[in-house]
């Protein structure tokens, strides 16, 4: 049995910073879907410390295209479903933490404050459905 899944992998690499901020980097940084029922796979590393792991994930917006995320019980991989009926762009948030403190992440659009200095929206998914 084959599946019709199509899985797109993300590499993502973590540094922390000397305040215990996090700086994530996301390889690709936006995520374009095509195919329907895909799955997105987020993966931490090698360059990234081994204490470093996902805390939290959340899809910021209100949506029907993305299932909730899914932590690796390691926190080093993260699993996103997406149905891909509607076209659309989502941003996720992610949480870092290092032997079990967590620390606030400098890379989403919620935290643009002069203390994290520029930040971008990714990773994004960016849906676009077959056929449109």
């Amino acid at each position: 049995m084959t599946s019709k899944n199509k899985f797109i992998d993300v590499k993502v690499t973590v540094i922390q910073n000397p305040d215990g901020t996090f700086t994530p980097a996301y390889a690709p940084e936006i995520i374009q879907v095509t195919d329907s029922d895909s799955v997105v796979n987020f993966q931490l590393d090698s360059h990234t410390d081994k204490g470093i792991k996902v805390s939290s994930c959340v899809v910021r917006q209100e949506n029907n295209q993305l299932g909730n995320p899914c932590i690796s019980k390691s926190g080093r991989q993260v699993v996103v479903s997406d149905a891909n009926t509607l076209a659309g762009k989502f941003n996720l948030d992610f949480t870092f933490e290092k032997n079990g403190n967590s620390g606030r992440t400098c890379a989403t659009a919620l935290a643009k404050s002069s203390d994290c200095g520029a930040v971008g929206d990714f990773p994004e998914i960016e849906n676009v459905p077959p056929g449109v």
